[in-house]
């Protein structure tokens, strides 16, 4: 490598495919279980699908909204409901601007997936309620061991 160019870059950790894998399936078993049919994206660090699943039968609209989901987690380091916290304090006009991104929503499911407090990824559940949405994030979560440092 060139010796002008070191320094000038950074290791980024992402989400290993086998982790994803193993999130996708935890979330759909889950969604099983409790009779919900939902769509699962799984986003790196970059926003870039990493892993998706839609259940049969989920609204068709819920596959953007889990992409759109996973990638707002990701891009803010933290759950709709921790940035809607932190935008309450704003004035309006920087939750409006906000809201007018494409890849932002404050409805809940997404929430980042971080190994040791660094991000390396983000998951976004959509198709049932805001409730059952968060419920199957957190079981992707926690099969990562992950779900820890989202409270």
């Amino acid at each position: 490598m060139n010796e002008e160019l070191l320094g000038i870059s950074v290791a980024q950790r992402v989400i290993h495919q086998s982790a994803v894998l193993r999130l996708l399936g935890a979330v759909v078993n889950y969604a099983c279980s409790v009779d919900i049919r939902v769509s699962v994206a799984v986003v790196d660090t970059a926003g870039l699908l990493a892993g998706f699943v839609r259940m049969n039968s989920a609204f068709l609209v819920s596959e953007r909204l889990a992409r759109t989901k996973a990638r707002c987690a990701t891009g803010l380091g933290m759950a709709p409901d921790a940035a809607e916290k932190i935008l309450a304090s704003e004035a309006p006009r920087v939750r409006n601007a906000l809201m007018m991104q494409p890849d932002f929503v404050l409805i809940r499911g997404g929430m980042p997936i971080l190994d040791m407090e660094i991000l390396i990824g983000g998951i976004g559940v959509s198709g049932a309620s805001e409730a059952q949405d968060v419920a199957c994030a957190l079981v992707g979560l926690k099969v990562l061991g992950a779900e820890d440092s989202q409270r």
